[in-house]
């Protein structure tokens, strides 16, 4: 069963950072698992007004998948963004985009 892991990430005081030995000790885990085969991660970056915040929080995602991939050479999918910033995603990466609400509206 082909499986994504989705970082955490969390504000401290205004800024952000990805809680990589979680991510690592939980990568590791899954990897080993019998029936789950880890495909890449994915994540949720907040929406922003301004489009260099954004950019710059995608670019983190960004790079702790390529560090991650130099150990898990088979999770090169990176799921980052949703309808609202899937131009931002394709800019900085992404190999899937989560667009739902484009295709089924808004959630009630």
């Amino acid at each position: 069963m082909p499986d994504k892991y989705n970082p955490g990430i969390k504000k401290v005081e205004h800024k952000l950072f990805l809680d990589t030995r979680s991510t690592n000790n939980n990568l590791y885990e899954i990897s080993h698992k019998k029936n789950i085969e880890l495909k890449g991660i994915m994540a949720l970056p907040r929406l922003y007004e301004d489009n260099t915040r954004a950019l710059q929080e995608m670019k983190m995602i960004i790079d702790l998948s390529k560090r991650l991939q130099k150990k898990y050479p088979n999770a090169s999918e990176i799921s980052l963004g949703t309808t609202c910033d899937f131009k931002n995603a394709i800019i900085s990466g992404s190999t899937m985009l989560r667009i739902g609400e484009s295709i089924f509206g808004k959630r009630k």
